[in-house]
């Protein structure tokens, strides 16, 4: 026990009287003698601002309330610094009454694993408060392979608040409530992306539709790396947008794209056109011009008027190639 950090100890409530004391005082590094035989000698070394609720965790074990004392405090070490205990204990002999007689029980320094949990706690606050202003959802899914549907959301950023309506606490409390967010014709797609990640350990990405009551469909584009973690399940790191006004815009670009194709299309068609036209227009119209000016074959009166003809809508013809 010793050599887990863990110390035993035995307390006659009437009197007042700690056994083993010093295995408890050792994991504070107190050498034997140098703390009282008493709980009011061990209080003396529990933090003051943890005092009043170690008590109160021993009082509802004494009344019945629970089947063990546990309460995890801070306990003065002999160089003065502050370490976290675990404490857990039952009574086990009582009065005819009911007042507790004797209790034991064991003390563990916790202080390292309160120490991890706390740079774990503050590691997953520095990553909510940087998520928080990310536009879109920085987000964690867990899932065993082929079992999407039995799969969890460990982490969601408080971005999905503003992109999907829902709470981060909604959705890792049910995965199910995002899938069924999403539109049912790429739903299919959706989840089959999942699993093929999964399963073939690639990077995920897919682009899919999602509603909201009230609102119209919004596109969302999702991507992740997949993991593989030791207890067989898959984990996906990942990132979710919304993607709609890109897509609209793209769209409006290619639309642009194929009007100004078509825009050329036409100018180039239409130069063509007119150069084709021209070519014949100007030999009917020079050799009319001729015809008219022809001192040594002249034309008859009748003549001159229908040649006047072809000249009229051959001009009127170039008047509208020109234009």
């Amino acid at each position: 026990l010793l050599g887990a950090g863990t110390a035993v100890w035995a307390w006659e409530v009437r009197p007042d009287r700690l056994s083993n004391t010093d295995a408890s005082a050792a994991l504070l590094g107190y050498d034997p003698g140098e703390v009282g035989l008493t709980q009011a000698a061990w209080n003396e070394l529990i933090h003051p601002d943890d005092l009043a609720e170690n008590h109160a965790a021993y009082l509802r074990h004494a009344r019945g309330e629970t089947a063990f004392y546990e309460h995890e405090y801070r306990a003065r070490a002999k160089d003065g610094s502050w370490r976290w205990v675990a404490e857990r204990g039952q009574v086990v002999e009582r009065t005819p009454d009911g007042e507790p007689l004797r209790m034991v029980g064991t003390l563990s320094d916790i202080t390292l694993r309160h120490e991890a949990q706390g740079t774990a706690l503050e590691m997953a606050e520095r990553l909510r408060k940087i998520s928080r202003h990310v536009p879109g959802i920085v987000f964690q899914y867990r899932s065993r392979p082929g079992e999407l549907s039995r799969g969890y959301f460990p982490f969601v950023s408080e971005s999905v608040i503003d992109l999907l309506g829902v709470s981060p606490h909604r959705l890792m409390e049910d995965a199910g409530a995002f899938f069924r967010m999403v539109e049912r014709e790429d739903r299919e797609v959706l989840e089959q992306s999942i699993i093929d990640s999964g399963r073939m350990m690639r990077p995920w990405r897919c682009d899919f539709r999602i509603f909201r009551r009230g609102a119209p469909a919004r596109w969302l584009s999702g991507t992740a790396t997949p993991q593989a973690e030791p207890d067989g399940t898959v984990a996906w790191h990942g990132y979710l947008q919304d993607v709609t006004d890109q897509r609209d815009l793209d769209r409006a670009r290619e639309a642009a794209a194929a009007a100004q194709a078509a825009n050329r299309a036409k100018t180039e068609f239409l130069s063509r056109m007119s150069h084709e036209l021209r070519t014949p227009l100007n030999a009917v119209l020079g050799f009319a011009q001729l015809m008219a000016l022809d001192g040594e074959s002249p034309l008859d009166a009748d003549q001159q008027r229908r040649l006047a003809l072809i000249r009229q809508s051959g001009e009127h013809l170039l008047a509208m190639i020109e234009d």
